[in-house]
């Protein structure tokens, strides 16, 4: 078997393997702008940071203060990243749910397949061979070729997306440092 021919299988799954895939992309985006918001957050904590301007009012987080513009500032940094990290979540959840019924729709197609090729073949087949290779073909092999599909192939797209978005973020911080200069 290639590795086309296993491709072949998802072809019925297209539409859902690109909502996984998109899904995975918008997880590994989550997951890439949590810190960089934490990082922007424990910034302005610093008390040698000079606070950042928003619509004209300066911004700085001095918790000793007791000003309610910064407390509700504060509440919606911590809202923001309580709900980013919920809808992470979220998304997290829907690509293992998705993930997981096109291996078990994947694992009941190539166990019938198996199965029906077993059947086709003739007696002297079962004489020469062990009864635990053919079992372990029916069981095991089967289930190795589904996660493969759907569990290593889709485990490469987040890791992907987060090298080509980091290089991009590095890209773009590069460019405003030299544009600064």
């Amino acid at each position: 078997m290639t590795f086309w021919t296993l491709f072949s299988y998802l072809k019925t799954h297209r539409l859902a393997m690109a909502i996984i895939l998109v899904l995975l992309i918008g997880e590994t985006g989550i997951s890439l702008l949590i810190p960089y918001l934490v990082g922007q957050f424990t910034g302005l904590l610093s008390p040698d940071s000079s606070p950042i301007v928003i619509s004209g009012m300066p911004l700085s987080l001095d918790l000793a203060a007791e000003d309610a513009w910064q407390a509700g500032v504060l509440w919606w940094v911590l809202g923001i990243w309580v709900g980013l990290l919920i809808l992470q979540m979220g998304l997290r959840f829907q690509t293992g749910f998705r993930t997981n019924v096109i291996g078990a729709q994947l694992l009941t197609q190539l166990s019938c397949k198996v199965y029906n090729h077993i059947q086709a073949l003739p007696l002297g087949y079962f004489v020469t061979q062990r009864k635990g290779a053919v079992i372990a073909l029916l069981s095991n092999d089967v289930q190795v070729v589904s996660f493969f599909l759907t569990g290593v192939l889709t485990g490469l797209v987040p890791r992907l997306a987060a090298i080509f978005m980091l290089i991009l973020l590095n890209d773009v911080k590069v460019f405003r440092f030299i544009r600064d200069q």
